[in-house]
């Protein structure tokens, strides 16, 4: 398999002393929308940091397209782009002037998409970038990215800050992006967890400075599932009654049991369901709950 995105035991510390990476593998496919979660503090900046060359772990690689980004020369780096959290444009600069300034440095640079985006996002592309809101700038950044075509993506919150309906067309020019330049790959960190469920293929989970847990998004939004269980005809859960699965979460109110359960299969229940003495109804959960209940333990 070709991995776009690769972190090879990479381990970062700062000059106080915290550990915020600690020999984290990480491994993208080509062509896959890998979805970056976990806590404030967690690393996620650092490790989009290592990545793109701004700054040197301690310990192991990090890799995009199979090379170092500070080894990269600039047939290599013009197949990446990369939207900060913070954002980088020269504010007194336009969206335009940025267009046909970086225009010179990507062969795939198309200054018709950053006006067409422009206009989608209802950004003034000819007025200065200190000028715009902060949602703006950020809309400004990432037409710029789409713009140059990449084969990497790399987003840092690039829905910070951004009202649902902006947050909307945002994901939808991403896709559309990505349809664009066959094999395109992306890597998104975001708190925003409702879009990874309309955008990411994969979702990682970063804790304590490493991968604790990746998983396909659809693998896991049907194995995870709430269900509640009446038990006809008594007046109390009985105390020997096992739940198929992994239970994360359950409690007993009189004769009814809810839990969410990380299920082996999707036919787990099948047999509970043939016993007509139980009630049994399930609900699906959303990423945000799964996150809740499941990664952040």
């Amino acid at each position: 398999m070709t991995y776009a995105i690769q972190a090879k035991r990479l381990s970062k510390a700062y000059s106080a002393g915290k550990q915020v990476l600690d020999g984290l593998e990480l491994r993208v496919p080509q062509g896959s929308v890998y979805g970056l979660v976990g806590p404030n503090g967690a690393g996620k900046t650092t490790l989009l940091r290592c990545l793109m060359g701004l700054i040197s772990p301690d310990l192991g690689q990090a890799l995009l397209l199979g090379r170092k980004m500070q080894e990269a020369n600039s047939v290599h780096r013009q197949q990446i782009a990369y939207v900060s959290q913070s954002i980088q444009l020269h504010g007194w600069m336009n969206l335009q002037e940025h267009a046909l300034y970086l225009r010179h440095f990507y062969s795939r640079f198309s200054c018709t998409r950053v006006n067409e985006l422009a206009e989608t996002f209802k950004v003034d592309p000819t007025m200065a970038i200190s000028s715009l809101s902060g949602g703006q700038q950020r809309l400004a950044a990432v037409s710029l990215a789409l713009a140059s075509y990449p084969k990497v993506l790399i987003l840092d919150e690039p829905a910070a800050g951004l009202d649902p309906k902006s947050r909307h067309l945002l994901l939808q020019e991403l896709a559309r992006g990505i349809a664009d330049t066959a094999g395109c790959s992306v890597l998104l960190s975001t708190h925003l967890l409702a879009d990874l469920e309309r955008f990411a293929d994969t979702v990682g989970f970063l804790k304590d400075g490493r991968i604790t847990r990746e998983e396909k998004l659809e693998t896991l939004q049907n194995s995870i599932t709430r269900v509640q269980i009446t038990f006809l005809g008594r007046n109390q859960v009985p105390a020997d009654f096992v739940l198929p699965g992994q239970v994360l979460r359950s409690q007993a109110l009189g004769p009814v049991l809810s839990a969410t359960v990380r299920l082996p299969d999707p036919a787990a229940l099948d047999e509970l369901r043939e016993n007509a003495s139980l009630q049994i109804s399930t609900q699906p959960l959303s990423l945000e709950e799964i996150y809740v209940e499941d990664f952040d333990r």
